[in-house]
């Protein structure tokens, strides 16, 4: 039996002062009623009553008095908190992990495993003595610490219902390592001395409330943590999960595409499983599947390549069991948009004859003009200011004014800027080149052959692509929110014969694949027919055209998020919560409010206004293995699971209080029984 104080000193003074004047009340409790008596009864009454109103006259017996003394007497016990702790009780200081990743979405205890943890936590916290603190860390791929050390009671409580239950997947290192990092300061050394610890220790319990569907922490070192596993959930638990889902073109017949998917199932028994397939909402085919105990299979959806074919994709396994996040997953068709590309040109037909590719022609819109549109103000700002254009490829020429768009600048520098080119000389070798790239790493340009280049300087911020015997030949560098690269040598040169190749590139294969990664990269045309996808909460790149101000990304639930325009077009898209397809759009095109709250329809979002998509799914073999771990093994260390136990105090105080209630109805039923 243990007791929590839960008055002030001045409170226990008020309430252990209410027994006495109770008792005061009853001695000076007169009771006085009108009746006919002789004149003798009525002298002995008055002698009787002044016995009464004497302090010191011996109390007699009264039921009513002894309820009142014990329903105070409970009322007072009740405020010292009794109760009994268990050996799994908190100690005094307690970190919870709460495990919110997808799996503990899982329905096989009710009303879902992550709700039982968050209860069972909260217990813990009810728990705790006047001295105690506790943390609060949720955890899936990365920890979240809710709440720091505190032993505000309500705090933890609102810090542990905060918690959400979201689609990720689970890695406990990073929150054992932000639990560890509170019991286990850091030391420094220093030149001629020992290690020093920079603070003091302070043990911890970590109060682990998971599933265990997590790697073991082999080689984490525990030091002054102490673990106690609660396992949430089943042991033996059986799920059906989609580990896979793509769009494929069909390489024997290029006509067709291919929906394929792998399905697995988590139990012990055979199954057999409907998946339908919709596109767009619309039920375009469904199939049995037949999947062996811990086993997988696969399914393939042969469609039409037809414009009806494009959209989004859609798998769902008809089959109820626990988990349901992994019984759908969602692939789309990007919206095939090439690039616009202006090349001007005073008749390069080597340049011209590489942008007539049939590879170039699948990613970009490209119209060839001469140099003498520059030479027309009107004209050059309706091609170059229209924001119709991505990218201009200048072929040794250049314009007044630069345009709102990407360019690639061959043998001439941008008329703004730091650019600048050296005195032309020759023969120019080539002996390096950043593969890093994607313009330059698929390139072999060892033995290609230059009769004269000049060296290109970029502007601070640019960046050295190409490296030569003069110097750096190739570079590119931001404008705003465009980029412009520069070329130090011409592909072709004017010389007494007219015009003649001034390099021998042109002969080559990797030629054409520069001019196709120029392109590819500097027009941000989308070509790709099969979207990305990416596992929720993990990040995703995106190569977007920079001619745009800024873009916002639809969730599947509709909520926006805005990013800014990069130099390069590249974007590091990070709020990938939710599963389902995601739509970019550009801002200034978007249909939808400018608050990032803002939910649209799917109508909406579908439009023809759509630059990308991607998908995010969960394809996680251990979130969908649910079954819960009774043990786990950390810091080489094995923690049995607190199987049947509860880690909480039993408290008696509601009791007392629930008696006190019952005294006070029963002094209540004899006080008016008597009257």
């Amino acid at each position: 039996m243990t007791w929590i104080n839960s008055l002030t000193a001045m409170q226990w003074i008020v309430l252990l002062s209410i027994p006495t004047l109770i008792i005061s009340l009853y001695f000076l409790k007169l009771k006085r009623s009108l009746i006919d008596v002789p004149s003798t009864y009525l002298w002995r009454k008055t002698i009787e009553d002044s016995h009464v109103n004497s302090l010191w006259q011996r109390l007699r017996r009264s039921l009513l008095l002894l309820l009142q003394l014990l329903f105070v007497a409970a009322i007072i016990f009740a405020c010292l908190r009794p109760g009994w702790s268990s050996s799994q009780n908190i100690g005094q200081r307690s970190i919870l992990l709460i495990d919110n990743s997808a799996s503990m979405t899982a329905t096989d205890v009710t009303p879902c495993r992550i709700d039982v943890a968050k209860t069972k936590a909260k217990e813990i916290v009810r728990s705790m003595t006047g001295n105690d603190v506790a943390m609060v860390i949720a955890f899936s791929d990365r920890a979240d610490v809710q709440q720091g050390f505190t032993g505000d009671r309500n705090r933890l409580i609102a810090a542990i219902d905060n918690i959400p239950a979201t689609a990720r997947t689970t890695d406990l290192n990073e929150a054992m390592r932000a639990a560890a990092g509170l019991a286990n300061p850091g030391r420094v050394s220093f030149d001629g001395m020992n290690d020093i610890q920079v603070a003091e220790a302070l043990p911890a319990t970590v109060n682990l409330f998971s599933d265990g569907g997590f790697l073991s922490l082999t080689d984490f070192n525990l030091g002054n943590l102490s673990v106690r596993y609660v396992p949430i959930g089943s042991e033996k638990i059986s799920n059906v999960a989609i580990e896979a889902f793509s769009i494929l073109r069909n390489e024997e017949r290029p006509d067709e595409i291919q929906a394929y998917a792998r399905v697995a199932s988590y139990g012990e028994k055979a199954l057999e499983v409907s998946a339908s397939l919709y596109l767009d909402d619309a039920l375009i085919d469904a199939v049995k599947i037949k999947i062996e105990p811990d086993k997988e299979a696969g399914v393939t959806f042969d469609l039409a390549s037809t414009d009806t074919t494009r959209g989004v994709f859609r798998l769902v396994l008809d089959h109820d069991d626990q988990l349901l996040v992994d019984n759908a997953a969602y692939a789309a068709t990007r919206p095939v948009k090439p690039g616009n590309v202006l090349l001007v040109t005073s008749g390069n037909k080597a340049l011209e004859k590489s942008v007539e590719t049939a590879a170039v022609q699948s990613i970009a819109n490209v119209r060839i003009v001469e140099p003498s549109i520059l030479l027309d103000e009107a004209e050059s700002e309706r091609l170059f200011q229209s924001g119709d254009v991505d990218l201009v490829i200048f072929d040794q020429c250049r314009p007044q004014r630069m345009p709102s768009a990407n360019t690639l600048m061959i043998a001439a520098t941008p008329p703004t800027g730091d650019w600048s080119l050296g005195e032309k000389t020759g023969p120019v070798n080539l002996i390096d080149l950043d593969r890093t790239h994607p313009m330059m790493e698929f390139l072999e340009l060892g033995s290609v052959g230059i009769i004269e280049g000049q060296a290109v300087t970029p502007p601070e911020g640019g960046k050295v692509l190409m490296r030569a015997d003069i110097g750096s030949v190739f570079a590119i560098a931001p404008r705003g929110p465009y980029q412009d690269a520069v070329l130090g040598f011409g592909i072709v040169r004017q010389s007494d014969k007219g015009t003649e190749l001034n390099t021998d590139w042109v002969r080559k294969r990797s030629f054409p694949l520069f001019i196709y990664g120029c392109i590819d990269f500097l027009s941000g045309g989308v070509t790709q027919e099969a979207a990305m996808t990416v596992q929720p909460g993990q990040p995703i790149s995106l190569v977007l055209p920079s001619r745009f101000s800024g873009f916002n990304v639809f969730a599947p639930n509709g909520i926006k998020s805005s990013i800014e325009p990069t130099p390069g077009g590249q974007h590091v898209f990070t709020a990938t919560e939710s599963i389902g397809v995601y739509r970019v759009q550009a801002s200034n095109q978007a249909s939808a409010a400018s608050d990032d709250t803002t939910s649209i329809s799917t109508e909406s979002q579908a439009n023809n206004k759509t630059i990308d998509v991607f998908t995010s799914n969960l394809f996680s073999p251990r979130e969908s293995s649910i079954a819960t771990l009774p043990d786990l093994s950390i810091g080489g260390e094995k923690v049995a699971g607190l199987v049947g136990k509860s880690p909480s105090r039993i408290e008696y105080w509601r009791w007392l209080l629930s008696a006190g209630l019952c005294l006070v109805v029963f002094e209540w039923f004899i006080y008016h029984r008597r009257h």
